[in-house]
């Protein structure tokens, strides 16, 4: 990205890969001592209950002065849909980084907590060494660690994400991985799934 694109969030937003081609890459770029060095990071920063790694990806275009901000309907899904910035008070939920500086590219309806310094420092780094900045950001997530996973809405502007009653035994056929909670298992960091989007399919991302 040139520096011009990162003068508002919907220029920030529409730099973003889309997830037709992000999610064909990601996997091979992201080894296991990345994992541990970035779970070194969130642990070691007391991050890891409150952020996680997303995998950076778009499924439109914003236009311009818009932004992408979630909340929860009545049945308590999460809805992630295009409005107008300034329109009402909204909060930063996921940064992407650009020129050694997190920058927000999701928000939030309610407040959340914002990622410290030593863990924006530290993945900053890391990204950058192994030239990850365009693949990996930082995301807010929930402490209950269930699955949630999204479908895009015939208009194209809005995504729906639901928990799952159970993880589906088909989960890597059908789903791109989009979040994940860093997790310890006796020595090792693990990455957990929190969040999976439906697999683009000929023409397009599938829609529901």
């Amino acid at each position: 990205m040139n520096d011009s694109q990162v003068d508002s969030p919907a220029q920030r937003y529409n730099g973003i890969r889309h997830i037709d081609e992000q999610c064909l890459t990601w996997h091979r770029l992201v080894s296991d001592q990345l994992l541990q060095q970035i779970g070194e990071i969130f642990y070691t920063s007391h991050s890891n209950k409150d952020f996680g790694l997303a995998l950076l990806h778009r499924h439109g275009r914003l236009p311009p002065e818009s932004v992408m901000v979630h909340s929860l309907d009545s049945l308590q899904r999460d809805i992630c849909e295009m409005e107008v910035n300034g329109m009402r008070q909204i909060f930063p939920s996921s940064y992407m980084l650009n020129d050694a500086q997190f920058f927000p590219y999701e928000f939030s309806a309610k407040k959340v907590p914002t990622p410290n310094t030593t863990l924006l420092r530290g993945l900053g780094e890391c990204l950058r060494a192994y030239h990850l900045e365009e693949v990996l950001g930082v995301t807010r997530i929930s402490s209950d660690d269930q699955l949630w996973l999204e479908t895009v809405l015939p208009d194209g502007k809005r995504m729906v994400t639901e928990r799952a009653l159970r993880e589906p035994d088909d989960f890597d056929a059908r789903f791109v991985q989009t979040e994940w909670a860093i997790q310890r298992r006796e020595d090792r960091y693990v990455l957990r799934a929190l969040k999976g989007c439906e697999k683009p399919e000929v023409g397009g991302h599938k829609m529901t």
